[in-house]
């Protein structure tokens, strides 16, 4: 049986995230987002991206581990979109490795994440999804997130149409 723990991220996670952060964003995104820009989200780049973050303590990082090995994360806050009122947390990213996936890592990991913005004050969350990442939609769905109608577009080599998602934080959670 696996050991799982999810913990907050320190500096000395840089490494780790870096590696994970790389991995599973071309994992998810392979055959959505244009080959050229996955193979610029280098292990590098996003190395030096979370040892600035981690120094700076600019965001809500926490790391998941399975069997002491980084397997996934998520980041989190105050909710960015200015249509929301101050009651709304964000979800900014969640991934996990791909050879994680279907074991019920990701569902504790937004879970453990949602607990701490409820226990931070939020009543809602939302996060955004890229409308073509069937699988994710589905994974915020079963969750309870419901789409509330906003779109909006981010280029990545091309346009791409993200959906919000969003879900009200109760004491069931």
């Amino acid at each position: 049986m696996s050991e799982l723990m999810i913990r907050w991220a320190d500096y000395q996670d840089w490494f780790q995230l870096g590696l994970v952060s790389s991995e599973s964003y071309r994992e998810t995104y392979s055959g959505i987002i244009p080959d050229t820009y996955l193979n610029s989200f280098s292990i590098e780049n996003r190395q030096t991206h979370y040892k600035r973050v981690l120094l700076e303590d600019a965001k809500t990082i926490a790391i998941l581990l399975v069997n002491n090995k980084a397997a996934g994360y998520i980041e989190f806050g105050m909710n960015k979109d200015t249509d929301l009122d101050n009651t709304y947390g964000e979800v900014y990213n969640i991934y996990t490795l791909k050879r994680y996936w279907g074991n019920g890592y990701g569902k504790q990991l937004i879970t453990w994440g949602i607990d701490r913005l409820h226990e931070a004050g939020y009543s809602n969350v939302s996060l955004w999804v890229l409308k073509e990442n069937t699988s994710a939609k589905s994974f915020y769905e079963h969750l309870g997130f419901i789409n509330d109608g906003l779109e909006r577009t981010i280029t990545r080599e091309k346009e791409l149409i993200q959906l919000r998602y969003s879900k009200r934080l109760d004491e069931n959670n």
